[in-house]
Formats: C-alpha cells, structure tokens, sequence
C-alpha cells in the first residue's frame, strides 16, 4: 500500500484506507507490507493493524517510510513487532523526520525484546545526529541483538557520531554484513578517524561499508586503501 501525499483526499479517502486496513487483518500470506503517506492517519493504521503485524509469522518486510513518526507512532508499530514469534527480516523507516526522542523509544523498546530486533534496519533521511548515533552504539554491541544490516545514510552525524559507532562495531563480537554512512559530511579526517578505531579489530570490519555522497578525497581514499 503506497499512499503518495497530494495525490489523494487523506479526509475523503479516511474510511476506505482504516476498512481496507482492517481487511488485511485477515490476511495472513503477506511477505512486505509498505505504507507510505499515511502521515496523519499512521497512528490510526497501526492500531489497526496491530493483530496483523503480532500474527502473521509469514510477514518478513516493513516499510514505514514517508510518514511523520512521532514518539507515539514509534510505541505503537515497536509494541506490536516486539510481540511477534519471529523478528522481522527487515524494517525500514526512511523519511520519517525521526530525531533523538524517538530514536531513544524505539531503543528502549527493542532492549526489552531484543531478540525480536529486525536482522536489517534502515533510518535513512532522518534526523539522528550524533547523540543518536550514541543510541545506535548501544545497540550495536548488544550480544543479544543480531543486527546484520544497517543503513544511516544523511542523519547529520558528526565526527563524534562516527567514533560512537566505530566504537561499538569494534567491541562486537561479530560483523555487520553492510554499514550504509552516505551523505553525512564527512571529510577525510572523519573518515581516517572512523577507520583507525575499526583498523583496530580489521576482523569486526562490516562486509560492505558505503561512504557515498560525502566529502572524501585523496586522503581518505588513500587511508581506506591501507586499513582494507
């Protein structure tokens, strides 16, 4: 289900979109659920919805992505993922204007399940910042958590962001299959920075690191080319 803003009525279609919510409940052979758009009627959708993400064990993929997520939209959708009898594959929250506040709920939330934390997660286009990457660490170096993927592409983070999660990648006790950090700012002594604290344990580097759209030049090419 995509809803793109501006190209429907959200009043006019309101009761169509909750009653067609209320009839995938029943369904129980969807693999990836997307609902974009939702922006003011999401907290309504998840209500809804939550029966259908708790139950149905066949679901692997949810995209939440182009909505306004605030701390109560984030209770909701974490409440009903964490009391699943299998984690998700994958969840994906892009766009969604998710800042330290509810960055912090969603934590909070996982840790208390964190074996029902999603193997892939991506909080691309949000606003994060350094103190969430903070949150990101802790989470991270959980031995419970078996985090594989994770995406933080244009979160505003910093050069102390950065070491918050080179930190905790170097104390786990396995690697991540992909870091996505594009789009952050980041310059090469952020990257030399970055990539000194991960050189320390070369075996805990993540599979696929990507630094896209950031400011690196020679010099950090140069200082990828020695640790990798």
């Amino acid at each position: 289900l995509h809803f793109s803003e501006g190209y429907y009525d959200i009043e006019f279609d309101r009761l169509f979109v909750l009653r067609l919510l209320q009839l995938m409940n029943k369904n129980r052979h969807l693999f990836h659920l997307e609902l974009h758009g939702l922006d003011e009627l999401l907290d309504e959708a998840l209500y809804i919805l939550d029966p259908f993400l708790k139950c149905n064990d066949k679901l692997f993929s949810f995209d939440g992505s182009s909505n306004r997520i605030r701390t109560t939209e984030m209770n909701i959708l974490m409440f009903a993922l964490t009391r699943r009898r299998w984690p998700l594959r994958t969840l994906q929250l892009d766009h969604c204007g998710i800042d330290l506040e509810v960055l912090i709920e969603m934590i909070k939330l996982l840790n208390e399940k964190p074996k029902m934390t999603p193997r892939n997660i991506s909080l691309a286009f949000n606003d994060i910042g350094d103190k969430g990457c903070y949150c990101i660490a802790e989470m991270l170096i959980d031995p419970k958590i078996h985090l594989e993927e994770l995406k933080l592409t244009s979160n505003s983070i910093g050069k102390q962001g950065l070491q918050f999660i080179a930190a905790a990648l170097s104390a786990r006790s396995s690697a991540l299959e992909r870091l996505d950090i594009g789009s952050n700012s980041m310059t090469d002594e952020d990257l030399a920075a970055f990539m000194g604290i991960l050189s320390t344990t070369p075996a805990l580097i993540p599979n696929k690191l990507s630094f896209e759209h950031n400011r690196i030049g020679v010099y950090g090419v140069s200082v990828l080319g020695i640790v990798l």
